[in-house]
């Protein structure tokens, strides 16, 4: 009942979001884009034992970017290798 009753107040929460910034997407498409977007980590063992983790997310397409930026959500930068 809980996990069901926070998924109701975060789509609720969602649908007040886009409507306060009138954007174009709907709750559901707006879940649909942001589930396409996948994060990893990267992890390379050092010679000395230690780890070296490198975060790397996928690049947004047009209509994510322009959805990321309506809900002022920010992806991390990565930096090349």
């Amino acid at each position: 009942m809980l996990v069901a009753l926070l998924g109701y107040a975060m789509w609720v929460t969602l649908k007040h979001l886009l409507l306060a910034k009138q954007s174009a997407f709907t709750p559901a498409r707006a879940l649909d884009l942001l589930s396409r977007l996948h994060s990893a980590d990267i992890v390379l063992p050092t010679t000395d034992g230690h780890e070296i983790r490198l975060r790397r997310v996928t690049e947004p397409t047009a209509e994510q970017q322009t959805l990321l930026d309506e809900l002022g959500i920010s992806l991390p930068q990565t930096a090349g290798i």
